[in-house]
């Protein structure tokens, strides 16, 4: 409470510091905002980031999960016969905003279909967001019975492996859109 009572009676005898302090605020923020917004141009340099995303892998005949595909990658997984695509990323967040509308069009120029169902990895599976998704992602599988599909987060490991987790649970209590068996579950670096 001193300390507050202390501030106020600082910014009470300087009235425009209070303004400079938010004004400077907001113009060191200026920079950090234009990186976010544009994560897509410098994602590709980020080396050490990389080296955290998860392995691409085979989670049924025709489901593929992993990261977020960049030019390579994408362009591989549709000489592999990859045609959808699910993203899990989140349009909300400023830096997986860019790279969904950099991989959207890298998407249109492959002749993929490609679908947004946003999940949140700080949030539990049952959570309205993510139920939502995984709810969406059966709906576009049982739809695309025939199409290779990827499925992907930003590094692979998380959302991607609630959904890789939903589908080999789902084979366990008899749904058939699952897993055939444990042969199916095989590591498939496409890299």
């Amino acid at each position: 409470m001193k300390f507050f009572n202390k501030t106020v009676s600082i910014l009470a005898r300087f009235p425009g510091v209070l303004l400079r302090v938010v004004l400077l605020m907001v113009i060191a923020s200026a920079p950090v905002y234009f990186a976010l917004s544009n994560f897509a141009v410098f994602e590709p340099y980020l080396f050490p980031l990389h080296s955290l995303q998860g392995r691409v892998r085979q989670v049924m005949p025709n489901v593929i999960v992993g990261p977020y595909p960049d030019v390579s990658l994408l362009t591989n997984l549709r000489h592999r016969g990859v045609t959808v695509v699910i993203s899990l990323l989140d349009q909300n967040l400023i830096y997986e905003k860019s790279l969904i509308r950099r991989e959207n069009a890298l998407s249109s120029q492959l002749d993929i279909t490609e679908y947004n169902t946003p999940m949140n990895s700080s949030q539990p599976s049952n959570s309205l967001l993510n139920a939502t998704a995984l709810t969406r992602i059966q709906e576009i599988l049982r739809n695309h019975p025939h199409d290779k599909v990827y499925i992907h987060c930003y590094l692979g490991k998380h959302r991607a492996a609630q959904v890789a987790q939903m589908l080999t649970h789902s084979q366990r209590s008899g749904n058939d859109l699952a897993v055939r068996s444990k042969n199916d579950l095989t590591d498939a670096v496409l890299r």
